[in-house]
């Protein structure tokens, strides 16, 4: 049930981030939350970001606190099960290995598809100067 929450909250961020004129706060509780935690943080907190008396980043620890005490108390198999896995040796060092090779490997894949985007319109551009003869 947290997860689909967590989900929401990234994607309302991410759209926030990059479109605060037209995208507000009260998209944040638009959606259908099983747990009661989003109906909760409106209670406590949309009036006092409304009225400018916290911002973006206060909403948003109040949120990551309230959805990681829930899954202490009602996910404990989950809590646990994240709570554990930095306590593997090497796992920081293996986490920014996996990190450098998906930035990596997203480079390459952009600079792809740059080519492929420059030969497609460089067929569309030949193929239009074909037409005029």
């Amino acid at each position: 049930m947290a997860e689909e929450l967590w989900h929401h909250a990234l994607q309302f961020l991410d759209k926030y981030r990059t479109d605060i004129g037209n995208y507000d706060i009260s998209h944040l509780y638009q959606f259908e939350d099983k747990t009661g935690i989003l109906e909760r943080h409106k209670e406590r907190f949309e009036t006092l970001f409304l009225d400018s008396q916290v911002d973006m980043k206060i909403i948003f620890y109040e949120l990551i606190r309230m959805l990681v005490d829930y899954e202490r108390s009602v996910e404990q198999d989950v809590f646990d099960d994240t709570r554990t896995i930095p306590k593997i040796e090497g796992y920081q060092e293996l986490t920014n290995k996996l990190q450098r090779y998906l930035t990596q490997q997203l480079i390459i894949d952009l600079q792809e598809l740059k080519k492929f985007k420059f030969k497609g319109t460089e067929y569309e551009s030949n193929k239009y100067d074909e037409d005029k003869f």
